[in-house]
């Protein structure tokens, strides 16, 4: 019997179901702490627990908001469904509360057990590097300095994920234990896509970071479609978001793990693809395409492995085919039609094309410090104001440059960028190493699924305003790391 599926994808599952019915956020958070309380009793060690709490907390957006609106919706000319105006919210949620307990636990570490020589390594100095200059860039950069400088505090997540990962849990069962977690926000998001779906419009949950919202694509090369956003406020960022998962457990189409039921791995993947579909994400798409073709050129190219699907992945597939062929039919099809009309005026091309270029010209105003961390759309609009462009592009379309590495330059400049630009080549580095440690053929696998989805994560980012998000792709490293520890107890890893 395979007791991690217990340990593990049971008490999420249960967690996130009744958390789907919670009538209030106070509820909520009493099922979060008492979900902790539950994995700390399973695995015995509380730091453990904690991570495993940490990524069950991936896919709950919503949280406490700290409000700043910076330019009402009512002074633009906006077209219809599109109900706001420029905002630089704060939201924080469980997921960032967990992230509070890791630093305090490394606070103690290194100040108590006087063990900062062991936290000092290449990783962390370049992670720590990339929050600095970004404080930096904010200093002497942002129009709102005040409000810049709270969402730079998110940006020590990845170091503070790097150190606790690196330093504070084991590694024998966490690959397993992180898998299933994965499993059950994949089927989280489904659940809740295709009732948004049926429903036509948001459930009401506590879950749904915008409740009252409902989003239609307005573009016209859409249809006016409603596109479901699963736990977070814009349907790309639930595509963005299921990106990666679906790459981690795409080896299981291909290779039996032991002591793992293939089949609900794989059965929740084919309802996560469907969902994925759902989001209607055209960018999404091309970017899990090209991840693929990158999983697949690892594998037979690089490794010599051939694919061949399971016996298990046959049966799933042959059971989920005409469904999933129905959502592709219905959802797919249509809106890949419809791109022939994305040069319009109004379509998404050339929208983009209009921010692209607009969000180029402001930066070149700003290219050392930048405008400061989301203000972004706030300077371009005061830009346009300012010149009387009312009827540009960010009066008709008010939203970021869909680029994410051009948005962080418009936010930080040369200064907050050089950072960024140093941890990607870091991360690069240890995507390289990832695949030269690949030597058996499972482990080159999960490898290939990995590096999958950090390549589709990077690409989606050219087309939406989205940055791959550090500390989730050194979370993703580091569990593929903890598959070659399974059998090992060690307690720690360096990247």
């Amino acid at each position: 019997m395979n007791t991690t599926y217990l340990y593990s994808f049971i008490p999420t599952a249960a967690f996130y179901g009744l958390s789907f019915f919670s009538p209030n956020n106070k509820v909520f958070i009493g099922m979060f702490l008492l979900y902790g309380l539950i994995m700390w009793v399973i695995h015995k060690r509380w730091k453990d627990a904690l991570l495993l709490s940490y990524i069950a907390s991936l896919p709950l957006a919503a949280g406490k908001k700290i409000p700043f609106d910076l330019v009402s919706f009512r002074e633009f000319n906006l077209l219809t469904f599109r109900p706001y105006g420029i905002s630089a919210d704060v939201i924080a949620t469980v997921g960032d509360a967990c992230m509070v307990l890791m630093a305090a636990v490394i606070l103690k570490d290194i100040v108590f057990n006087r063990k900062w020589v062991a936290y000092r390594d290449t990783t962390a100095t370049w992670l720590f590097f990339f929050f600095v200059v970004s404080v930096v860039a904010t200093t002497f950069g942002s129009l709102r300095p005040e409000i810049s400088y709270l969402h730079t505090l998110f940006l020590l997540k990845p170091l503070i994920l790097y150190w606790y990962l690196a330093h504070q849990v084991t590694y024998s069962s966490l690959w397993k234990n992180a898998l299933f977690i994965i499993i059950a926000a994949i089927l989280l998001e489904s659940v809740i896509a295709i009732i948004q779906v049926i429903k036509q419009g948001p459930i009401g949950s506590v879950l749904e970071l915008a409740p009252d919202y409902i989003p239609y694509d307005t573009s016209s090369d859409s249809g006016q479609i409603f596109r479901p956003v699963g736990t977070f406020y814009h349907a790309n960022t639930l595509a963005h978001f299921l990106l990666p998962l679906l790459f981690f457990i795409l080896p299981f189409l291909f290779f039996t793990f032991p002591g793992i039921p293939s089949g609900t791995v794989i059965a929740v993947g084919i309802v996560g693809l469907g969902a994925f579909f759902l989001t209607q994400s055209r960018s999404a798409w091309i970017s899990l395409f090209i991840g693929f073709v990158t999983y697949l050129a690892l594998i037979e190219k690089v490794w010599r492995i051939q694919l061949v699907l399971t016996r298990e992945a046959k049966r799933m597939i042959t059971w989920f085919i005409i469904p999933l062929a129905v959502v592709v039919l219905v959802f797919v099809l249509p809106r890949v039609l419809r791109t022939s009309y994305t040069l319009d005026r109004y379509g998404s091309f050339q929208t983009r094309i209009l921010l692209l270029e607009e969000a180029g010209l402001a930066a070149r105003e700003h290219p050392v410090f930048g405008v400061g961390l989301e203000m972004d759309l706030f300077f371009m609009y005061l830009r346009s104001v300012h010149r009387r462009v009312t009827n540009g592009v960010v009066f008709f379309f008010p939203e970021p440059v869909h680029n994410g590495y051009m948005r962080l330059f418009l936010q930080v400049g040369l200064v907050g960028s050089a950072g960024f630009m140093a941890v990607s080549i870091l991360i690069m580095r240890e995507i390289k190493k990832m695949a030269n440690l690949s030597r058996s053929v499972p482990y080159r696998h999960v490898a290939a699924g990995v590096i999958g989805g950090i390549v589709a994560l990077a690409v989606n980012s050219t087309m939406q305003p989205l940055l791959p998000y550090l500390h989730d792709i050194l979370l993703f490293i580091i569990l593929s790391a903890a598959y070659r520890y399974e059998k090992r107890p060690q307690r720690t890893v360096t990247i």
